[in-house]
Parts: C-alpha cells; sequence; structure tokens
C-alpha cells in the first residue's frame, strides 16, 4: 500500500476536528444554551484541539524523517504556518480598531505596538505577553513541540518516541497534579494535556512503522488516562478560576473521544473516509 493510502485517514480527522472547532467557537456566541452545555457536559471545540495535536504528533516526524533535513522542514512550515497567521491578526487589528474586536486583556491596548509585534512571532508565551486572539495559544504549543522535535532529531534521539512520551506525562503529572495540590491554585491543565498528547501522536506514528509494540502503547494510554483523571478534577473543578470552570464530564468526554476518534480512524485507515470531511482536511 502506497503512502498517500496510509495517510488518507488523516485528512479525515483534521477535517472532523476543524469543524468540531468552528462549530464550538460559532455555536457558543449564538446560542446561550450551547455555551452552558458546553461547558457542563460536553465541550466539542476540546476535541477538536485534542485531534488536531495528535495528529501533529504523527504527522511532523513523518515529515521530518521522510524530507532527512531540518531547513527543509522549517521552511515548509514556515509557509504553512505564518501567512495564515499573519493573515488572522491582520483581520484582529483591523476589526479591534473598528470597535467589533476587543483585545483580551486590558495591558493590551496599552501596550499595542510592542504585545502586535511579540504576538508576530508566534512566539509571545515564550515572553509572557497575552495572545492576541485566545486561540493562538494553541500554534504556540505547536511551534515549542516542533522545537522540542527538531532538538531530538538534530542528535537522532526522535524515535525513542516511548521515552519522551512518558517524560512528558510524569511532567504532566507533576506540573498538573502535584502542582495544585501544592500550590493551592489552577495549573495551565490544557495546555500541558495537550502537549504530552502530541508526543502520544509520535507513538501512534511508530506503532505504524512497527517500531513499538502494543502492549507499550496500550501501557502509555493508561498512564495518560491516569494522569488527566485526576488533573482535570483538581484544576477544572477543586481549584478552577471563574473563566476556565468546567464540568468534569465536559473536559473528560472530549478528551477521551479525541483519543477514540483518532484510535479507530487509525485501525481503520485503509478504509475509505467520507469525502467531505476528507476534502475539509486536506485545505
Amino acid at each position: 500500500m502506497n503512502q498517500k493510502q496510509r495517510l488518507t485517514f488523516l485528512d479525515f480527522i483534521r477535517g472532523l476536528a476543524a469543524l468540531s472547532v468552528v462549530v464550538q467557537h460559532s455555536g457558543e456566541r449564538l446560542w446561550p444554551g450551547f455555551a452552558t452545555f458546553s461547558r457542563e457536559s460536553f465541550n466539542i471545540g476540546k476535541l477538536g484541539v485534542l485531534i488536531f495535536f495528535l495528529t501533529s504528533g504523527f504527522v511532523i516526524p513523518f515529515t521530518m524523517e521522510r524530507g532527512r533535513s531540518l531547513g527543509r522542514f522549517w521552511i515548509n512550515r514556515f509557509f504553512r504556518l505564518y501567512p495564515l497567521y499573519w493573515a488572522s491578526l491582520i483581520v484582529a487589528i483591523v476589526l479591534a480598531a473598528a470597535g467589533l474586536y476587543t483585545w483580551p486583556t486590558a495591558s493590551f491596548g496599552h501596550h499595542l505596538g510592542l504585545y502586535l509585534a511579540a504576538n508576530a512571532t508566534m512566539c509571545q508565551e515564550a515572553f509572557r505577553i497575552p495572545h492576541a486572539v485566545g486561540l493562538y495559544y494553541t500554534l504556540s504549543l505547536e511551534l515549542f513541540f516542533y522545537i522540542c522535535f527538531s532538538m531530538l532529531f538534530l542528535y537522532d534521539l526522535h524515535r525513542k518516541s516511548i521515552l519522551w512520551s512518558s517524560i512528558a506525562l510524569a511532567g504532566a503529572a507533576v506540573v498538573t497534579i502535584l502542582g495544585p495540590i501544592l500550590l493551592h491554585r489552577r495549573m495551565p491543565m490544557a495546555e500541558v494535556f495537550y502537549f504530552c498528547s502530541i508526543f502520544v501522536g509520535t507513538c501512534i506514528y511508530r506503532r505504524w512503522l512497527g517500531h513499538i509494540g502494543m502492549k507499550a502503547l496500550v501501557a502509555l494510554l493508561a498512564g495518560t488516562a491516569v494522569v488527566a483523571i485526576p488533573g482535570i478534577y483538581l484544576n477544572y473543578i477543586a481549584y478552577a478560576t471563574p473563566e476556565e470552570h468546567f464540568g468534569f464530564v465536559a473536559v473528560f468526554f472530549p478528551w477521551l473521544a479525541g483519543y477514540v476518534v483518532f484510535l479507530v480512524s487509525f485501525a481503520l485507515r485503509h478504509s475509505a473516509f467520507p469525502n467531505m470531511l476528507s476534502w475539509l482536511g486536506r485545505i
């Protein structure tokens, strides 16, 4: 089976993820009942974002190892990410100038030039500068993973996916479980969990290549659940802030569904997938 056939399932799940995010952010602005449902019962946006990160974890090592060149990889990533990212930033600036968009913090307007310049790099989180658009945090995570994986690739350590995923998971346990208990405050659960999930995606890629066994992958998935369950409770319930208060099931079940959708799609990768979602994933 050729490369194109083997990766068709990724187009489908990318399309599903994109549709989920659009439905989430459109629905919560149009219907108050949908926003309440999203916070208390099932947040479809969290499902979509998780699928995106699992997909990145699968695709990035595939892309980098196929090209065998960090330079080529970064040029490709730059043109895939930055032009559209800058276009969205310009739209935000225009809407804010027209009074149709409000910057996320009061300080943003006081330091507009500096904050916009930092956002243009996509590295604003490293400078502890607010995102011009809240959802930009997902791109910062993506970029951070590119940097981490590039360093591993540079030193020929990138194939040890189970090891790096286990280390990321152990770090997540410290941050999202011990952190709230010891510091008595909420930690960035979503960001940490998504970052771990990118590494899990690399392990699914290794499973596709036959480099790791099913038992190792199942053990990693079980460990992910063991960390996620108390982490969700501590950060979204016990130490939640008003803006980050979600019902336990509203977070747990979308993340569980995201893993199930990805793994089932991976298992059925030789099957045909709906053309509409596959087309949406390709674009």
